[in-house]
């Protein structure tokens, strides 16, 4: 989707556009909106008044003008609370993205009076909610083409309409990638298998980043067994990606971010429900984050070293496939006893986590669709962050606050080892109690980063949406992308 943002001066209603969005808080009606009331004659005064329209953030109101502005409709959108917008950045978005999307199939312009608070948010949310899917859509009536084309942001001055060039150019950048995240990630798994994969990010190799892939041959030669083993059973070869981003001063040492890129996860021999099986082309969310995130720094040219590292493998039933009762000996020398092989994401992440280590990075970053334990404790709405390092920790709490990709902390306390305690092995990869799945996730992972800082985050109740909501249609939202952008960019000052 290529929509052109401008920004303008004056006044909203004099810009020639199709529509143009007012926004208000609970039942307390801005400047702007004021105004059009006044010229639609009280309409949305009278939608208040009988509850039709209350501005909880992001609701919507849509009326035509019927010739008594130049602009064919105006979309009210809510705010919330005054307060509550204030204090989290995702209202912002959320009430942006719905005026979009509901826009967005039939105005080729769209004018919005908007503060430089807001304008990086707004922006995001256009470029996000735009996006559709539809690459494997034949052409007829069902393939939706987006209208939209041009964005106007009208400032009150020109002080910050000059701020705000900077500002969309950014978050524009961030967004794109945001969605070429969502594209590999909804790519089916029928074609996007571990090379596949593999063979998008090579194309993003050149200037600052270089790329390197092992096959499987390979990974057998550097004992990265952990990866070997889980994509054992499928025809389609394990990969290892590495992505290594030099925008930072040269011999710096690295932030390495991993991302877990199961292209299938079927369950393995301890086979998923099929009701569980239906979106597990999302299991490798995580590895497309990681990529999309390396693209978009490669982009803004951030003046950081960063190493992306994902293991990339398909995890299925067969004859050659691994087994409750293995032993696997991972790259770092430690041991692995398999109680489950649907425990497979912590399994190649614990090569992937070793390898990083070789980088002696600064901090590491992983990223995964690890549990369902997780949405069961925070949802749709949160990570879930596991750390060895509170200082790494509140900087990536820092970063998802600004960037309104929310994350809640879990605890890692001694008392959880017993968790992936073998008795036969060094670490099991499952314990068989139901108990904090989620942190037994995390303190598996914290065997393989040694000493380094180290921030693990939880993504499977973040990384897709099973219904299109206000922000994203149904699949991959490529949450990650602007919070780990957010979090680099800090690093970078």
């Amino acid at each position: 989707m290529a929509v052109e943002f401008v920004t303008a001066r004056g006044r909203i209603e004099k810009q020639g556009v199709d529509a143009i969005v007012v926004s208000t808080f609970e039942k307390n009606l801005s400047p702007d909106a004021k105004r059009i009331d006044s010229a639609l004659g009280g309409e949305i005064t009278t939608a208040i008044e009988k509850n039709e329209f209350e501005g909880k953030n992001a609701s919507l109101m849509v009326i035509r003008t019927l010739g008594k502005l130049k602009q064919r409709r105006v979309i009210v959108v809510g705010l919330g609370s005054e307060k509550e917008y204030s204090e989290n950045k995702h209202y912002a978005f959320n009430a942006a993205a719905a005026a979009f999307g509901v826009v967005k199939n039939y105005a080729e312009t769209i004018a919005f009076h908007i503060s430089p608070f807001e304008i990086k948010r707004a922006v995001e949310a256009c470029v996000v909610s735009s996006y559709d899917f539809q690459e494997f859509k034949s052409a007829g009536d069902d393939k939706k083409d987006v209208k939209l084309k041009r964005v106007v942001f009208v400032f009150d001055s020109e002080g910050d309409a000059a701020k705000a060039r900077a500002e969309i150019a950014y978050a524009k950048t961030i967004a794109e990638a945001q969605n070429y995240a969502r594209m590999l990630d909804n790519t089916n798994p029928a074609v996007a298998t571990p090379l596949y994969i593999a063979t998008q990010a090579r194309k993003l190799a050149g200037g600052k980043v270089k790329v390197s892939v092992w096959g499987k041959k390979e990974l057998e030669k550097k004992g990265y067994d952990a990866i070997v083993s889980v994509g054992k059973g499928s025809a389609n070869d394990p990969q290892l990606l590495v992505m290594e981003y030099e925008g930072g001063r040269k011999g710096e040492k690295p932030y390495a971010i991993v991302g877990k890129g199961v292209c299938f996860d079927s369950g393995g021999l301890s086979l998923k429900p099929s009701s569980y099986m239906d979106f597990m082309q999302y299991d490798k969310s995580g590895a497309c984050t990681v990529i999309a995130t390396i693209k978009a720094l490669k982009e803004l040219n951030l003046p950081v070293n960063v190493v992306g590292i994902a293991p990339l493998v398909e995890n299925l039933p067969s004859g050659t496939a691994y087994k409750p009762g293995d032993i696997i000996k991972t790259a770092s020398g430690k041991t692995i006893e398999v109680s489950n092989t649907d425990a497979e994401g912590r399994v190649v992440l614990s090569d992937a986590l070793h390898h990083a280590t070789l980088y002696k990075p600064k901090g590491i970053i992983d990223l995964a669709t690890l549990t369902g334990a997780v949405v069961v404790a925070l949802g749709h709405d949160a990570a879930g962050l596991m750390t060895n390092n509170p200082a790494l920790a509140g900087k990536i709490k820092s970063a998802a606050d600004k960037s309104g990709e929310r994350v809640w902390e879990l605890p890692m306390w001694k008392e959880y080892e017993v968790l992936v305690k073998s008795e036969i092995a060094d670490i099991i990869n499952s314990d068989k109690g139901h108990a904090a799945g989620t942190i037994e996730g995390g303190m598996f992972l914290k065997n393989f980063v040694g000493e380094y800082p180290w921030v693990h985050l939880d993504i499977a109740g973040v990384a897709w949406v099973e219904k299109p909501g206000v922000n994203f249609r149904a699949g991959s939202t490529g949450w990650g992308v602007r919070l780990l952008t957010e979090f680099f960019k800090s690093e970078s000052r």
